[in-house]
């Protein structure tokens, strides 16, 4: 761009010296005698040099000019005779030595009668110039500036060229003499002839005129009427391209340093097609040019004119290319004195130039160019971006080694430029393609960071709103993209991102996800590199983003997502993430959820949890993540979160993301957790109807890890935190989620069976014992399992004699009362299924641990015997049968012992079914100890008896029958 004005210069110093050289031979041709007929005997006369100028010295100047006047024809044939005779040099001789006579005529002559004379004397005109003294001529020409300037209208320019092409050094010694002022009226007056004359020029010569008198070049350019010059220019346009190559850019430079406001004016006149034209076929003299000219005018000229953006379509590429890279320092500075409005207009009305000549520029060069931050900010904000666009989509090569080379601080005025024009970026990303702009920042990441760390927040805005208007750049920008440097660069700038993610709509989110989907890998790999406050802070301010993104987010996604969240990045985003924000995102993609759970792994469910961590330790319980996540979770998150769940374990039975996630989890989330699933328990429901089996493995191998940790750190007591916490309704949902799933026997045996009793139900019986509403939590809970559910957590019991005798031996007794007494449908299916010998087993072991203070004697003071007798009287004869056949008879003897275990017995057996008791009695067919209750002695008062003595009296029971009054048994 900044060649084009060069030439432009060029061309208005030639058509100067053009001019110079006119007037100059209009003065030789004044000098000559006048008024004889005799015009071949005159040509031989003047041959004698002294007789020439006697006459001139006793001439009067007037009287010559009006003979000159009235007799054109009669001079011209007379220069012809001279030109015969050979008295070319004489004439020249004795102009030389007058010059105040020529002077002193000229004010008298007819401009058009002398023009008639020049006109008809081309050959004298050659000759005679370059005999004359350029200073005199020089005299004559700044003495008659206003003849001159009639005269030239009436010249022939073909008949004044050979004088000047064959007369450069002489030309050349008379401007150093001449009056830029007088030139330059001259000049301004003749802008037809001017024209001719250029196109008839020898370039080499003008240009040799140029090149030998710039001081007065450049005084004379000040004093020209730019129109006048811009015609002379526009019409002669491959004489100024060919004199380009001639010209010193030196003396050039200096004339138009010293004439910027001039040359701008020249500019709005001139033809853009010749001007381009000049500059494509001298590319090497206008680099040169270009190098010796002060940018500071440069920048003035071109501020002034929309030539240069008419001119550019003209242009050809590769000479462009190469005089810029020439010139890199002189354009460089240029830039710091344009006009923005000026720059942006010329790149937006040279489209295919700028697009044509990025192929041939080196890009060190344009980084260094656009380095000038301050410009480059202001012309950003005036730019059309669908040139901008077109120009980095046809030149990806280009745009990818550009990059590295752009310092960091061109970033501020990038990111300055395009916050004061927003509808740079929504029509820039319209326009873009996407692969030409992920094939340059994968090349280059450590642009994209540091530039992101200069973006202000403000242009988040107008990003977003370019996206907004162009989903598909986005979608497909993603597919391609590399994840580090784009992970980098978000985390660099946390207010940027924020305002960005505010104003992205729906749809784009839609269309980021489409790319995504089409390239998770880059999800993972993203995810790993983010800085994860950043992400949560822009996360949280815009909630209707994120719950828009996940909604169309695919399985894959998920799996991405999972295996890039491994290291503490997930950690610090759970910690800073709003969780309301989290609830309506995940709720609005249950399968993205799913997906996502299905491939986490143990070690980022361990991130996980140090997250979840951090964040419930950090806010008030309520507005912790984990209570307001599980409060606003809908039922098909919970579902889905369960099938994430199975297939997470199924792939990974012993290492999983609930091992990973339960073992490092603290009692405070378990707090958290029982608070969230108080306020929402439908979600609880739903995930436990949803659960395989095999996540009853998991979860048990969860919890053993879980429980063993809390051994070692009482702040992982997740279990019995979150078992203290929960309320009934929560119970009751569990419940029902277990009735309602299709395989809860093998769920709650997967469970039950796989866990740890010594670490487990420790922390089990601890939490329901100090639950304040344990009774009424543990009550609810029971009510609502059917006998099937009962059924399956007898088997489980069965299969896990351990765990069911630490239960037993850590419960507080009032908690297994309150069991026994108030849900007699639950716990009757619970005993006919109940193994009694497992039971008896851990009833055993716990007296053995406590004597004096088991859990019977403590026990029974709370019971009810008619409950339990109605309990056992229906579904108890298994059971009690196992139980009794087991049972340590001295610990039930020191249970029963007491005074409420006397009422509990009184109470039992008076509600008691007697064929239940018979049917213990004889259970086992030959008797030998008595049946189930063995060695049973029953002391008894006798007050009447034929058989035996009165008083007390001990019988031992080896059989037993049911016989209503007047009903008696048989005697042996």
């Amino acid at each position: 761009m900044f060649l084009v004005r060069k030439p432009v210069q060029l061309v208005v110093n030639i058509a100067v010296v053009v001019l110079l050289a006119a007037f100059l031979v209009v003065g030789g041709v004044m000098v000559l005698p006048s008024r004889s007929p005799l015009g071949s005997l005159l040509g031989k006369i003047a041959s004698d040099v002294d007789l020439l100028s006697n006459m001139l010295k006793y001439t009067e100047p007037r009287a010559v000019a009006e003979a000159l006047n009235e007799n054109p024809d009669f001079i011209s044939r007379l220069l012809k005779a001279m030109v015969e005779e050979g008295t070319v040099a004489v004439v020249a001789q004795v102009v030389n030595e007058n010059p105040d006579f020529l002077s002193a005529a000229m004010p008298y002559l007819d401009p058009e009668a002398v023009a008639h004379v020049v006109n008809s004397s081309g050959d004298l005109l050659a000759g005679l110039l370059g005999y004359l003294d350029p200073r005199v001529v020089a005299q004559v020409v700044n003495e008659n500036g206003d003849f001159l300037a009639e005269l030239l209208g009436y010249l022939d320019a073909e008949a004044l060229t050979a004088g000047i092409n064959q007369n450069g050094p002489f030309l050349s010694a008379v401007m150093s003499f001449l009056d830029p002022a007088v030139v330059a009226g001259i000049i301004n007056q003749n802008g037809p002839f001017l024209t001719s004359l250029m196109g008839l020029l020898d370039p080499a010569g003008t240009a040799r005129v140029v090149n030998e008198n710039g001081a007065f070049l450049s005084a004379l350019v000040s004093y020209l009427d730019p129109a006048v010059v811009a015609q002379v220019i526009n019409e002669n346009g491959n004489m100024l391209a060919a004199s380009l190559d001639y010209i010193n850019p030196a003396v050039v430079a200096g004339i138009i340093n010293q004439n910027g406001p001039f040359l701008a004016s020249v500019m709005r006149y001139l033809n853009p097609a010749v001007l381009a034209g000049a500059l494509n076929a001298n590319v090497s003299s206008a680099v040169r040019i270009i190098r010796s000219i002060s940018p500071e005018y440069i920048a003035d000229i071109l501020n002034s004119t929309t030539m240069l953006s008419a001119a550019a379509p003209y242009m050809q590429p590769v000479p462009v290319a190469r005089a810029l890279m020439s010139s890199t320092d002189f354009v460089n500075d240029l830039l710091n004195f344009l006009d923005p409005e000026v720059v942006a207009d010329l790149i937006n009305s040279s489209i295919d130039l700028v697009r044509r000549t990025t192929d041939y520029v080196d890009p060190g060069f344009v980084a260094d160019l656009i380095s000038n931050t301050f410009m480059l900010s202001r012309v950003l904000g005036l730019l059309d971006v669908n040139v901008l666009a077109n120009v980095v989509n046809a030149n990806p090569g280009m745009t990818a080694d550009l990059l590295p080379l752009l310092s960091p601080d061109v970033g501020a005025g990038l990111a300055a430029g395009i916050g004061a024009n927003p509808a740079l970026i929504v029509e820039a990303l319209k326009a873009l393609d996407p692969a030409i702009v992920t094939n340059a920042l994968n090349a280059h990441p450590e642009i994209s960071e540091e530039l992101s760390k200069l973006l202000p927040p403000s242009l988040g805005v107008p990003v977003a709103q370019g996206l907004n208007q162009n989903p598909e750049f986005i979608g497909a920008l993603l597919a391609a993209l590399d994840p580090a440097p784009v992970a980098a660069a978000l985390s660099a700038h946390t207010d940027f991102l924020y305002d960005l993610l505010c104003g992205i709509s729906p749809p784009v989110a839609a269309a980021m996800v489409e790319g995504s989907n089409r390239n998770p890998d880059f999800l993972a790999s993203l995810i790993s590199h983010l800085d994860p406050a950043t992400i949560a802070g822009a996360v949280n301010a815009n909630p209707d983003f994120l719950r828009t993104l996940l909604s169309d987010l695919q399985g894959s996604l998920g799996t991405a997502a999972a295996q890039g969240m491994t290291r503490d990045f997930l950690s610090a985003l759970i910690g800073g993430l709003d969780p309301a924000v989290v609830a309506q995102a995940v709720n609005a993609n249950p399968d993205f959820l799913r997906d996502f759970l299905a491939n986490t792994s143990s070690l980022t469910a361990e991130y996980l949890a140090k997250g979840i961590n951090a964040h419930v330790a950090s806010h008030p319980l309520g507005q912790d993540l984990i209570s307001v996540l599980v409060t606003n979770i809908s039922e098909d998150t919970a579902a889905a979160l369960a099938q994430g769940i199975n297939q997470n374990v199924a792939a990974n039975p012993a290492d999983n993301l609930l091992t990973g996630l339960l073992a490092n989890t603290t009692g405070a989330v378990g707090v958290a957790l029982a608070n969230g699933l108080n306020t929402n328990p439908s979600f609880i429901r739903v995930l436990i109807s949803n659960i395989d089996p095999v996540v009853g493995v998991a979860a048990a191998y969860a919890l053993n890890y879980s429980c063993q940790r809390a051994q070692v750190d009482p702040q992982y007591q997740f279990l019995r935190k979150l078992l203290a916490n929960l309320g009934p309704a929560v119970a009751e949902a569990s419940a029902t989620g277990l009735a309602n799933n299709l395989d809860p026997e093998g769920m709650v045996s997967a469970l039950v069976t796989n866990l740890n009793p010594g670490l487990v139900a420790p922390l089990i019986a601890a939490a329901v014992n100090t639950n304040a509403a344990s009774r009424a939590m543990i009550q609810a809970v029971v009510g609502q399992l059917d006998a099937t559910t009962a059924q399956t957590i007898a088997l489980a019991l069965n299969a896990n004699p351990g765990m069911t005798s630490v239960l037993l031996q850590s419960l507080d007794p009032a908690v297994v009362a309150g069991l026994l007494n108030d849900n007699p449908s639950f716990l009757s299916a619970l005993i006919s299924n109940l193994d009694g010998s497992v039971i008896a087993e851990a009833i055993n072991q716990e007296y053995a641990m406590h004597p004096g203070n088991s859990l019977l004697e403590r026990l029974l003071p709370l019971m009810s015997g008619a409950d339990v007798a109605e309990l056992l009287n229906d579904y108890g004869y298994q059971f009690l049968v196992d139980l009794l056949s087991n049972l340590d008879g001295t610990a039930v003897a020191q249970a029963l012992n007491t005074p409420a275990g006397e009422n509990f017995l009184t109470e039992l057996l008076v509600f008691m079914d007697p064929d239940l008791v018979v049917d213990l009695i004889k259970a086992e067919p030959d008797w030998p100890n008595g049946g189930a209750i063995k060695e049973l002695v029953i002391h008894i008062f006798v007050y009447r008896s034929e058989l035996i003595g009165l008083g007390d009296s001990q019988f031992r029971v080896i059989d037993a029958g049911v016989y209503i009054p007047p009903n008696w048994p048989p005697f042996p």
